[in-house]
C-alpha cells in the first residue's frame, strides 16, 4: 500500500484494485477493502461503484453472442478486432436490450475487408441478432434509441438511428436531428452534424423517409416463381424422389439455374440470386440437399453488392412472400405424399417459434421448416435420401430436435406468416 500526500491535502491510497477500493471525497479519504466497510454516502457509491465492476457486462455479452452467433469471428476466417459494449436501451414494454459493438476483418487478403456488427441482447444477456454496418459505428444509447456516426444504409432502410421502441423483431432505422450524430445533407454534399441541416420534426422526417421507400423500385422476387423453379428440381421417378438436374442454362454444384444468375460458393455452400426470384442459401451435403430462404440474408464471405439488398427491403416489407412460397412447397410435396405431412408448431431452447412439415416421398424424408431465429427468419426446406447414411442420421437428428422440442401456442411463427400450411389451387 502507498500513501500520497497530494497538493491540496487530499490523501491517496494505492492498492491492488482487488483488494481495495478508493474515493476522495472533499478532503476525506473513504477506503473499502476485506477488513469492513465505510460508512455512509461514500459507501454506498463505493458500493454501486464495485457492482458496476463486478458485473462484467462486456465479457457477458461477448460470451453469450460467441455461444449463440455461429458466425462469430473464429480467429481463422474472420478476425475479431474490436468489442465494446455501448449501453442499453428500453422498449414501450420496458424491456431492456443491451448494444455491443463488434468489429471484425475477414483474413488472408491483400486488402483485409471488415465485417462490423451491431449486436443486440436481451435483460438476460441472450444474444438477439445483429446488424451490419460499413462505417457508421454506434455512439451511444438513449431512450429506445442508439445513435450511429454517420448515415447507414441497412436491409431496413437508411438513417443514422436504430429505434428499438418496438423490440428487436420490429426495430426501425430512422434520421433524427442530433448533435454529434450524422446523416446525409439535403444539399448532397459531405456528412455533416444534423445539428447544421434544416431543421426537421422528427415526424416529418419519418414521413419523408417512408415515402422514399414506397418511391424506390424494389427489385422483384416473385415466391410463386421461386417455388416453381425449385419444386422443379425433385420429381418422382420409378417411386423414388429424385434430384434433377436436367435441361438447364447452367449447372451450379448440381443446381440448375438461369445463365443471368449470380452465384458464390462460401465453403460450406452457396448463395443463388436469380432476377425475379427470392436469392437462396444452398448447400449439397452428403445424403441431403438443403435451401434457406431467410430475411435479413447473411453476407458471410461474399462481396457487399452480391444479392442486392433492395431484396432484404422487399421481404421486410412483405414478409408474407416466405408464406406464398411455403403454401407452394406444401402443395408440391403434399401431392407427390399423396397425404398430408406432420405438422409440428414448437420452441427452440431460447424460446423462438418454428412450423415443421414432414413428408415421407419416394425413399426420402423433407422437412420443411418456417422458423424465426436469433437475426433472421424464414423458410428450410431440407430433402434427406434414406438410402444414405449421412442422410438417415439427418432424418434421425431433426426428428429428435421436433420431439424433443416444446409445443408453442403462440399464433404465427413470425409476421405475415399466421396459421399452420393448408393446400392451395395455384
Amino acid at each position: 500500500m502507498k500513501k500520497t500526500i497530494l497538493e491540496n491535502g487530499d490523501i491517496a491510497i494505492k492498492a491492488p484494485m482487488s483488494k481495495m477500493r478508493v474515493l476522495v471525497l472533499s478532503g476525506v479519504v473513504a477506503v473499502a477493502n476485506s477488513f469492513g466497510p465505510v460508512t455512509g454516502s461514500a459507501n454506498e457509491q463505493l458500493a454501486a461503484e464495485q457492482d458496476a465492476e463486478e458485473t462484467d457486462i462486456r465479457g457477458i455479452l461477448q460470451a453469450s453472442q460467441k455461444d449463440a452467433d455461429e458466425d462469430y469471428p473464429n480467429g481463422k476466417d474472420v478476425k475479431l478486432t474490436h468489442f465494446g459494449y455501448i449501453g442499453s436501451v428500453s422498449t414501450a414494454k420496458g424491456d431492456t436490450i443491451y448494444v455491443a459493438d463488434q468489429r471484425g476483418v475477414i483474413t488472408g487478403m491483400l486488402a483485409p475487408r471488415g465485417l462490423n456488427f451491431i449486436a443486440c441482447f436481451d435483460a438476460k444477456y441472450r444474444f438477439l441478432g445483429k446488424v451490419r454496418y460499413v462505417s457508421a459505428r454506434p455512439l451511444w444509447c438513449e431512450g429506445s434509441r442508439v445513435f450511429l456516426f454517420g448515415e447507414e444504409h441497412t436491409s431496413l432502410g437508411s438513417g443514422n438511428v436504430i429505434d428499438l421502441a418496438q423490440g428487436w423483431w420490429n426495430r426501425e432505422i430512422k434520421s433524427v436531428n442530433a448533435y454529434g450524430s450524422y446523416r446525409k445533407s439535403e444539399q448532397g454534399g459531405a456528412d455533416q452534424p444534423a445539428t447544421a441541416l434544416k431543421s426537421k420534426s422528427e415526424g416529418d422526417v419519418k414521413q419523408t423517409h417512408a415515402e422514399e421507400i414506397k418511391k424506390r423500385e424494389l427489385p422483384a422476387c416473385d415466391p410463386v416463381a421461386t417455388a416453381k423453379w425449385l419444386t422443379s428440381l425433385y420429381t418422382l421417378q420409378e417411386g423414388k424422389l429424385t434430384f434433377c438436374a436436367e435441361d438447364s442454362d447452367r449447372l451450379t454444384g448440381q443446381i440448375p439455374v438461369a445463365a443471368k444468375a449470380k452465384v458464390s460458393s462460401d465453403g460450406d455452400g452457396m448463395t443463388i440470386d436469380q432476377e425475379g426470384l427470392l436469392p437462396v442459401q444452398y448447400r449439397n451435403q452428403a445424403g441431403y440437399q438443403s435451401f434457406f430462404f431467410i430475411n435479413p440474408l447473411k453476407h458471410r464471405n461474399l462481396a457487399d453488392d452480391f444479392v442486392p439488398y433492395g431484396k432484404d427491403v422487399a421481404v421486410w416489407e412483405d414478409s408474407s412472400k416466405f408464406r406464398t412460397l411455403g403454401e407452394a412447397l406444401y402443395t408440391y410435396f403434399t401431392g407427390l405424399a399423396l397425404k398430408k405431412p406432420d405438422h409440428h408448431r414448437v420452441e427452440d431452447v431460447l424460446g423462438y417459434p418454428a412450423d415443421y412439415y414432414v413428408w415421407e416421398v419416394g425413399g426420402s424424408t423433407v422437412f420443411l421448416k418456417a422458423y424465426q431465429g436469433n437475426d433472421t427468419y424464414g423458410l428450410m426446406l431440407r430433402v434427406c435420401s434414406k438410402e444414405t447414411e449421412l442422410g438417415r442420421a439427418e432424418i434421425a437428428r431433426q426428428r429428435s430436435r421436433i420431439s424433443g422440442a416444446k409445443s408453442s401456442a403462440k399464433k404465427e411463427v413470425f409476421e405475415g406468416w399466421g396459421e399452420p400450411l393448408e393446400m392451395t389451387n395455384d
